[in-house]
């Protein structure tokens, strides 16, 4: 539904990705994106990359660059001219940057382990573990949105059907999210696809994947590979389990109800990971990088293929984990508090 009245004001996105940072923070942001615009919200979008300027564009968003370095954001020369409100999503921010925003407008902003005490007027974390970080010892209550029920999903995971549980795993999805610096998905698909010659494992290839040609001559009849995917939701659909890396496609996995066996890639997934294994929603084989990371893989899809049992437990977790309604909720809340403070708070 259109607000009206949110139409005179508008919201500038503040998010990166790279090889280093990955496609995280963009892809989240992106959801919020689409919910605001969907509600007549107007959004502008400003970020370090060039490729992510490209990529919103793309989606139909106008998008400027900052003039610097994603990691040196002291140094961007853009500062809020002409924005009501910003939603802030970076690991590289200070305490001096989020000052400034907040000399200029509303500010937002998207977390996941509560570094410092952020200057911010909003703070966002969406994660299960947000409840146990102390957030609630520094902010009052009404500015701040926890847990589960804010999750941004894209729009394509917001229609999506009751999950088909089919008595046999035939497809397998595999992903490490928008990068592979250290080759992992290379090291998972050459262990698991000879010793599951009856399973087709459909790969992800993200866009800052540096071995996209050494995936691709490994030579395994049973995998095939997906580039510049716009649409993650139809190929989960396709497939009876997953493997993939913590961080925002796991919460679509679960949003799907895809049995998954899910790893640490950064340090800052590890609780959420942890959290969401403790719920039982997906099966945590680790961090990457950990002794035995390969054989935990292995163990642990190869119980998910040979149970039904485990199977539907784990998509009936995962679903209620996840209700695919969060970046509406945070759209609305963005619009609300924008109206009621078109001027920055004190």
């Amino acid at each position: 539904m259109v607000n009206r009245r949110s139409s005179s004001l508008i919201t500038a996105v503040r998010a990166d990705g790279n090889p280093e940072t990955g496609m995280g923070h963009v892809m989240r942001c992106l959801s919020v994106a689409y919910a605001l615009k969907e509600r007549g919200a107007r959004v502008r979008w400003i970020t370090a990359e060039p490729g992510v300027k490209a990529l919103v564009e793309s989606r139909g968003f106008d998008c400027s660059l900052t003039g610097a370095p994603y990691n040196r954001m002291e140094l961007e020369r853009w500062f809020c001219e002409g924005y009501d409100r910003v939603l802030l999503d970076s690991y590289q921010v200070t305490g001096g940057y989020m000052e400034r925003i907040r000399k200029h407008c509303a500010l937002f902003f998207i977390d996941d382990n509560f570094c410092f005490n952020y200057p911010a007027d909003y703070v966002i974390n969406y994660n299960p573990h947000a409840f146990e970080l102390g957030y609630d010892s520094v902010y009052a209550s009404d500015r701040l949105l926890l847990g589960p029920d804010y999750i941004p999903l894209r729009p394509e995971f917001k229609s999506l059907s009751e999950p088909v549980l089919n008595g046999e795993v035939k497809s397998v999805l595999l992903t490490t999210g928008g990068s592979d610096p250290y080759r992992i998905c290379e090291a998972i698909l050459g262990r698991l696809a000879p010793l599951c010659p009856g399973v087709t494992f459909r790969t992800i290839v993200g866009p800052y994947f540096n071995n996209a040609a050494r995936l691709k001559n490994l030579g395994f009849a049973n995998a095939l590979f997906y580039e510049n995917v716009e649409n993650t939701a139809e190929i989960m659909k396709m497939c009876d389990a997953a493997v993939s890396a913590a961080g925002t496609t796991l919460y679509e996995l679960c949003a799907c109800g895809l049995p998954a066996v899910a790893f640490v890639m950064a340090d800052n997934q590890e609780r959420s990971l942890k959290a969401l294994s403790n719920m039982g929603a997906v099966v945590s084989a680790g961090k990457w990088d950990g002794e035995g990371f390969l054989g935990s893989i292995t163990t642990e899809l190869l119980k998910i293929i040979k149970s039904p049992v485990l199977r539907a437990s784990l998509s009936a977790r995962a679903r209620k984990t996840v209700d695919r309604n969060g970046a509406g909720r945070l759209a609305d809340f963005i619009i609300n508090m924008g109206l009621a403070h078109n001027t920055p708070l004190s």
